[in-house]
């Protein structure tokens, strides 16, 4: 009984339990069709032809269009005239769409039937009449009216709906033609300094490393890395205790063989001084002997000398009476020719007087011929001729003027040969009487010489008997001086060798004091105090740094552009702000063979120890200079096939982007971004979804035009155009990467990292007319600026849309393009609008002095070049500090400033000027 009962309860349970199961599944039935009843009602909206607010519109051609200001007072609804045209890509709606939408619930309400049929699910109206049921269904339809009645009153005119907008074909809608940003430059001729530039380094004038000649160890190094050394400087001293004790052993040792050379010595003075006494006594004896006969041949002598200056002195005042007489026929040959000379003066002077005249005339006539070829009047081949007869005038006052002075100069010529030859007349006639003289004095001295001949020979006989005599005294003293001799050799040999010894000694132990030879700094201690060091082991390294040398390898190619007196600018990393200037002192005679470059050296001077060795520079060295060039930047340049028919080009070309005037094409029109039908003459709103019109085309004022050009030589920075560009034209150095031939583009200020400031883009460019000019003629007095700013909200919260960032106001609401809600953001000058102009002065008037960098003596209050080498003058202020940069705009040479930034006048980047 118990057994039938739990069965009978199981069965009941699980009837329950699947009668649960199937009311869950209804209830899951019952609320995805309630659920894609909701999604198609919701699909179903009013559609874009349904009523809407209209404006009148006039039918007269050409006409423009009122916006909403004309809107019904009565509240009439008309049909939309455009409600009914199909936007492109989309389709028409069908007006049996509510039948079809309730067909489909009521099939989709069926298909539920029949499925809770097939689960076993017993379906009646009191079941389904449950609670439970009636209130899901109320909810549902609540929430279907609501809906119904949010979408029907909050939905735009004009809206697609989902089903709608999925057909829509995205490719149909056309954004506004745009213009590119783009920095220009107006071209103008300037002075230009080809230049190269190279990485080098810098290089002691000498370097030398210190080695000790001997071995010790290290007592005292008194010298650091950055002292500065000169020449007998003690810089290192060894230890000495060793090499003194050796030097001291030497001092002895000589002391005691010089002692034994005084005693060899003094033995040797005693028979010295007694041959010496026997010598004496000879010498005194033959000195007797040769006085005689040396007064004999002299006597003898004067008497021939006597008969010689007899000859010499009659021969004399022969040759002084003969050329007494040719100096008179002289003189008045000279007179003669002083003369003539003066006669042809005059008339030399007569011809120049002349000369004058005729070259007065000409220059005259050639300033008016000047005034004429200015105003057109005469060609210039007239004026040539004109300015040849006067440059043969100029020649012929020359030519008289240079015979005059040859006149002038052989009448002075012969005036001194009169007066020389008139003086040589009276000292001959001197020199003729002090011959005759002469000769009768030494008529006399013969006479008296004789005499003395006579007189000297008795003393010759007497002198050579006492010279016999006393030669046996020399003899006997000359063999006891030979024996002390012999004694004094031996010891002097010992004195030398210990004195050798000494001096060996004594200059070793100097070696123990190391001290600078030429000045320098010490640039590294290798070793430290204490240490044992030998000969070869380096203890310093000393350079030499003022001067000091820059150095750097330059290609081949560029050497033969490079000589001696060039001006290199040098830039090192630690002050790249501040280059010094110098000059190219040395380029090597030598080629790498491996490289091919050659070392290009400037000396110069280097008090402060700005530069120090090994330091990596960078040098710009000057090659040549342009007068009168034609310039760019050299980020205008881009290389690029030229398009030539029938010409295979194997090498791309260089060309330029120039900016020309755009001429105006027209009414500007205006059009709805999402219905490309709507066309409007005026800017305002579309009449379906409310959007702000866009003008169909927000071009700049010019176009890009690509022009091949011919490069010259560059400095780096700027390249010489030869060919392709004029002057006045305006070249777009930044912005062009992108650009295609005839785009439009206006020109604005450039940063660094791209335009410093842009037009909002919901603003359109305003009309002008400016006259296009084909590209290479140039723009005449025509100043490019760039275009109006418009306004701009001041830095603080700015509304933009999260799907439409170009999209901003200064006050919340809703995107006029997707309706979404503006979102709060806080901007700044650099992210949105114009940033801050910088302090503009017109005139500046800070003391600055100017100094040659290498004659730092040299100072002017004016810029130029220094007297003694020629180089630029740099500025610097008076307290000796570096002067302040300042910038300045290539346009507006007026407009300086002190910091960087953008020209007020035209926009351009404003460039340092020093």
């Amino acid at each position: 009984m118990l057994k039938h009962q739990c069965k009978k309860t199981t069965k009941s349970l699980r009837g329950g339990e699947r009668f649960l199961e199937a009311a869950r599944q209804s209830d899951r039935i019952t609320v995805a069709l309630m659920s894609l009843c909701l999604t198609l009602l919701t699909a179903w909206a009013p559609h874009p032809g349904g009523t809407v607010w209209l404006a009148p519109v006039h039918a007269q051609s050409g006409s423009d269009m009122d916006s909403h200001e004309g809107m019904s007072d009565m509240g009439k609804q008309e049909q939309n005239a455009g409600g009914d045209r199909a936007m492109p890509g989309m389709k028409q709606a069908n007006p049996r769409s509510r039948l079809f939408l309730f067909l489909g619930i009521g099939v989709l309400v069926l298909l539920g039937v029949v499925m809770s049929a097939r689960r076993g699910m017993k379906l009646s109206p009191r079941k389904l009449l449950n609670r439970q049921f009636v209130v899901g269904t109320l909810t549902l339809v609540v929430i279907l009216i609501g809906v119904r009645h949010v979408v029907k009153k909050y939905r735009k005119p004009g809206s697609m709906t989902v089903i709608e907008a999925q057909a829509m074909d995205m490719s149909a809608m056309k954004p506004p033609v745009g213009a590119a940003p783009v920095a220009i430059e107006k071209i103008a001729r300037r002075d230009f300094e080809a230049a190269v530039t190279y990485t080098g380094q810098v290089v002691a004038k000498n370097d030398e490393d210190i080695y000790p000649r001997v071995v010790g160890k290290i007592v005292s190094l008194p010298v650091y890395p950055g002292d500065r050394v000169q020449p007998g400087q003690l810089i290192a001293r060894l230890d000495s205790v060793e090499l003194g004790a050796r030097e001291r052993e030497a001092a002895y040792s000589r002391e005691a063989a010089a002692h034994g050379q005084r005693e060899a010595s003094a033995q040797v003075g005693k028979a010295s001084a007694a041959r010496s006494q026997a010598e004496a006594e000879v010498n005194r004896s033959q000195a007797m002997l040769s006085e005689a006969q040396r007064d004999v041949e002299s006597a003898r002598a004067m008497v021939v000398e006597s008969q010689k200056e007899l000859t010499v002195a009659e021969k004399k005042l022969l040759a002084s009476r003969q050329e007494l007489v040719a100096m008179e026929h002289e003189s008045d040959a000279m007179e003669a020719e002083s003369e003539a000379a003066r006669a042809d003066l005059g008339d030399a002077q007569a011809d120049l007087v002349a000369a004058q005249a005729d070259y007065a005339y000409w220059v005259e006539e050639l300033k008016r011929e000047q005034q004429l070829v200015k105003q057109g009047a005469i060609s210039a081949e007239e004026f040539q001729r004109e300015k040849a007869q006067h440059d043969s005038a100029r020649a012929k006052v020359d030519q008289v003027q240079a015979r005059v002075r040859k006149a002038q100069a052989m009448i002075k010529t012969a005036d001194s040969h009169v007066h020389h030859y008139r003086a040589n007349v009276d000292v001959t006639r001197t020199m003729i009487a002090t011959a005759e003289a002469e000769v009768d004095r030494v008529k006399a001295r013969i006479e008296q010489n004789r005499a003395v001949v006579s007189a000297t020979q008795a003393k010759v006989d007497q002198a050579r008997a006492g010279i016999t005599a006393t030669k046996s005294m020399v003899r006997s003293a000359e063999s006891e001086v030979k024996g002390a001799s012999s004694k004094v050799a031996q010891m002097s040999a010992m004195v030398g060798q210990t004195a050798a010894g000494f001096t060996a000694a004594t200059t070793v132990r100097g070696y123990t004091e190391i001290r600078a030879t030429r000045p320098g700094v010490v640039i590294q201690r290798l070793v430290s105090p204490g240490v044992l060091v030998s000969p070869g082991t380096p203890i310093l390294r000393i350079a030499e740094i003022d001067p000091i040398r820059l150095q750097a390898n330059v290609a081949e190619q560029d050497l033969n552009n490079i000589q001696v007196g060039n001006r290199i600018m040098v830039t090192s990393a630690k002050h790249p702000d501040r280059p010094i200037v110098a000059k190219v002192t040395s380029v090597f005679p030598a080629v790498d063979p491996t490289a091919r470059t050659a070392v290009v050296e400037a000396l110069t001077p280097n008090p402060d120890k700005r530069f120090l060795p090994g330091e990596f520079i960078t040098m710009r060295i000057a090659t040549g200079g342009i007068p009168e060039a034609i310039t760019v930047p050299n980020q205008a340049i881009m290389h690029v096939t030229p398009q030539a028919t029938g010409v295979f080009y194997t090498e791309k070309q260089p060309a330029v982007w120039v900016a020309i005037g755009r001429k105006e094409t027209g009414k500007m029109q205006y059009y709805c971004t999402m219905h490309p039908e709507i066309v409007r003459d005026k800017p305002g709103k579309c009449p379906k979804c409310s959007m702000k019109l866009e003008p169909m085309t927000k071009g700049g004022q010019f176009r890009a035009h690509r022009v091949m050009v011919t490069l010259g030589p560059t400095d780096g920075k700027r390249t010489v155009v030869l060919s392709g560009l004029n002057e006045g034209d305006s070249v777009i150095w930044a912005g062009h990467e992108k650009l295609k031939e005839g785009d439009s583009v206006f020109p604005t200020a450039w940063g660094k990292e791209g335009p410093a400031t842009l037009k909002p883009s919901e603003e359109a460019p305003p009309q002008v007319t400016p006259v296009e000019e084909p590209a290479g003629t140039g723009h005449g007095d025509h100043a490019m600026k760039s275009p109006a700013q418009g306004s701009r909200t001041a830095p603080g919260k700015v509304y933009s849309c999260p799907m439409h960032p170009e999209i901003k106001s200064n006050k919340p609401g809703d995107c006029p393009k997707c309706g979404m809600r503006l979102e709060p953001t806080v901007v700044s000058h650099k992210s949105y609008g114009a940033p801050p102009k910088p302090k503009v002065r017109v005139e500046v008037k800070s003391k600055v002095t100017y100094t040659c960098p290498m004659h730092a003596e040299v100072k002017s209050n004016k810029p130029g070049d220094c007297p003694k080498c020629g180089m630029r003058l740099e500025p610097v202020s008076k307290g000796g500090v570096e002067a302040e940069a300042m910038y300045t705009c290539p346009m507006h040479p007026e407009v300086k400033s002190d910091k960087p930034g953008d020209c007020p006048k035209c926009g351009m980047k404003l460039e340092k000027t020093g």
